[in-house]
């Protein structure tokens, strides 16, 4: 790892471990890197960082692998309205939050 300042390493929801920053290659079976990841080690959730992200800020919270399919099920119902023009990214994803009665944070 280099000198850079990196996000606070995120706290795994599933074991309360101490998520590291690791290249995807690390993570998939096949070895193929997707950029970056914090992963936890003991129980292997892992999320993503934003892609402009100097920090290596995760894209959201860790998650196992039961809830990575139900993340990509959500997704293959919820993108093809704004990839289709129907609505913005945002306003898609400001509708599921009001329809989750959640906050679009």
């Amino acid at each position: 790892m280099d000198e850079r300042f990196f996000a606070t390493p995120p706290l795994c929801p599933y074991c309360l471990a101490l998520a590291v920053l690791v290249d995807s290659s690390q993570i998939y079976a096949s070895g193929k890197s997707y950029g970056m990841r914090w992963w936890c080690e003991p129980c292997g959730a892992h999320v993503g960082v934003h892609r402009d992200s100097a920090t290596c800020e995760p894209l959201g919270r860790l998650a196992d692998a039961e809830l990575r399919v139900w993340k990509g099920r959500a997704h293959s119902a919820l993108d093809p309205f704004w990839r289709g023009g129907t609505m913005t990214r945002r306003e898609a994803y400001e509708l599921l939050a009001g329809l989750m009665d959640m906050s679009k944070e």
